[in-house]
């Protein structure tokens, strides 16, 4: 993203800065310390991303500015740290898409299935300008996206091996808690069934579901091999997870450090999907040796052919879904071309 023009929109709200319990007013030339609420652990590759910010906005500061990051949800769970960030209880959170669909619905269209034909594309378009105009939507919310982390490719991984739709026939599927997940599945051939994470491992080890959908590093990670051993890589949508802080937060630093900041968030999403690229090859190189079949015959086009209907009616939703759709692909077409 090429987020730096928004440092001379918040300069004038800059003279407003306040004190937060414990922070300092970067104006008056003490420490400010934003405070950051992630809810997975320090080995993610968000978090990766977030201590590489937190080093670089310290050093380019020269210590008027730092971050601390609070990891395994010890600051609450996603949605409850996006509301403190919009109460100015805390500075900085790391939230799934599917919440900040909540506020813009528009937001669905960066989620839609074979949207993304890579993790490598999905980068391109996160480390452009391309969605400043989207971005710049949610603010009236008391919120900023300041960064768009890239968090894979989801994938079916289920009992039987999935190649094509009509092998997800009759076959439930966990997902998501979302309306645009189930019709996902529905599309692809099977029975979406929404419930938590958390519950996903026991629901297939129960039959009552089976299989999910995530990328490698959960996969693995997570164990969910030991119920499902056969990850198909159906790569039908690209998550994201944005780092989002409050125009609060930011008024409290100097107009330098604004934009200090605004330029380390920006680039700490390559270092974000780097350590992402590396993170899933490394996983994968775990599975050797476990009962894991990763099936790579997948007929994607098959798949695609289903959501060529619903991708229209999500880029059709307004003019800012439109451009995004049509620069998305533009480069997705560039991108295979060089292939």
């Amino acid at each position: 993203m090429k987020k730096l023009m928004r440092v001379a929109a918040l300069a004038m709200s800059s003279i407003l800065a306040f004190t937060f319990v414990g922070c300092g007013a970067n104006e008056d030339g003490d420490t400010v310390t934003l405070r950051v609420s992630y809810n997975a652990n320090e080995e993610y590759p968000h978090y990766e991303g977030l201590a590489w910010a937190a080093e670089e906005i310290e050093n380019r500061t020269e210590g008027r500015v730092k971050m601390e990051i609070y990891p395994n949800g010890t600051l609450g769970d996603q949605k409850s740290s996006m509301e403190m960030v919009q109460a100015g209880a805390i500075d900085l959170a790391v939230v799934n898409a599917s919440i900040i669909e909540s506020y813009n619905s528009d937001f669905s269209i960066l989620s839609m299935p074979y949207f993304f034909n890579s993790v490598e594309h999905q980068r391109q378009i996160y480390t452009s300008d391309i969605l400043d105009d989207l971005f710049e939507t949610v603010k009236d919310y008391g919120f900023e996206i300041v960064s768009a982390f890239g968090s894979g490719s989801r994938n079916i991984f289920a009992s039987k091996p999935v190649r094509s739709p009509e092998d997800l026939s009759g076959m439930k599927i966990r997902v998501m808690q979302s309306d645009t997940m189930v019709q996902m599945l529905k599309l692809m051939g099977g029975v979406g069934v929404p419930m938590s994470a958390s519950e996903q491992y026991s629901a297939i080890s129960q039959g009552v579901v089976d299989g999910a959908e995530t990328n490698e590093i959960d996969y693995i990670g997570k164990k969910y091999y030991e119920v499902a051993p056969y990850f198909s890589r159906t790569a039908h949508c690209f998550s994201t997870d944005f780092v989002i802080t409050s125009p609060d937060s930011v008024a409290k630093l100097s107009e330098e450090d604004q934009a200090i900041f605004y330029e380390v968030m920006d680039e700490c999403v390559d270092v974000e999907f780097d350590s992402w690229v590396r993170m899933t090859d490394e996983m994968i190189a775990s599975a050797e040796g476990l009962d894991v079949t990763f099936i790579d015959d997948v007929d994607i086009d098959a798949f695609k052919e289903n959501f060529i209907e619903f991708q229209e009616s999500i880029a059709n939703k307004s003019d800012i879904t439109k451009a995004i759709y049509e620069e998305v692909n533009a480069i997705g077409e560039s991108l295979k071309a060089q292939q």
